[in-house]
């Protein structure tokens, strides 16, 4: 695993109660991913009215897919300090997405950048570490693929503001060992732990 380069540091992240929750994706949106599932969630939410979804970055091969997505948020490709202001001030949950069982093993970079924004994620995604990682630290709500009722669930879930603080409060008990510096480390660590034991 790598973790995040550097660390970015928030005065807080709270929930208002009298304003939209924002839910977005950021990356590459083909296949593979299949974001688009975030829509159709979206479309059946109980709390719809109180929800925005955002995909930020090229959103031109999953139009292609799905056709037209009234109502979500497309701020385009985004990099750098606009990405960075656009995490920590236009979005509460981070969402992604692998789309086939035998995915499991990907653990995707956009994981650590989501730990360093301090953002509660929803996921839909096969089996394999980053799954069950989310889950046993519990810092969001994991769906099976296509699990489109699942997903609807969990964004109605995720307004709760006592369950959405919680999740923060764990990311940040997280959030220090995925510093890109210390998982280098721990890799040092290792190799010179392996090149001692087989000193003569």
């Amino acid at each position: 695993y790598f973790g995040y380069k550097e660390e970015v540091f928030l005065n807080s992240r709270v929930l208002s109660i009298d304003k939209k929750i924002n839910i977005a994706y950021i990356g590459n949106m083909g296949s593979t991913q299949s974001p688009e599932i975030l829509y159709d969630a979206w479309l059946k939410c109980k709390n719809k009215c109180h929800i925005d979804i955002h995909f930020v970055g090229n959103t031109a091969s999953m139009i292609k897919r799905r056709g037209p997505m009234d109502g979500a948020k497309f701020p385009g490709y985004l990099l750098g300090s606009e990405l960075s202001k656009y995490l920590k001030n236009k979005v509460d949950v981070a969402f992604f997405s692998l789309s086939s069982d035998y995915l499991g093993l990907c653990v995707p970079s956009k994981f650590f950048d989501y730990i360093n924004y301090e953002l509660p994620i929803i996921a839909s995604l096969p089996k394999g570490d980053v799954r069950d990682y989310i889950i046993e630290k519990e810092v969001g709500i994991v769906c099976n693929i296509n699990e489109i009722q699942c997903l609807a669930n969990s964004m109605d879930d995720i307004c709760d503001k006592g369950l959405y603080e919680a999740a923060v409060k764990n990311i940040q008990k997280i959030k220090p060992r995925w510093l890109f510096n210390k998982q280098q480390q721990v890799l040092v660590d290792l190799i010179n732990d392996v090149a001692d034991a087989h000193k003569c």
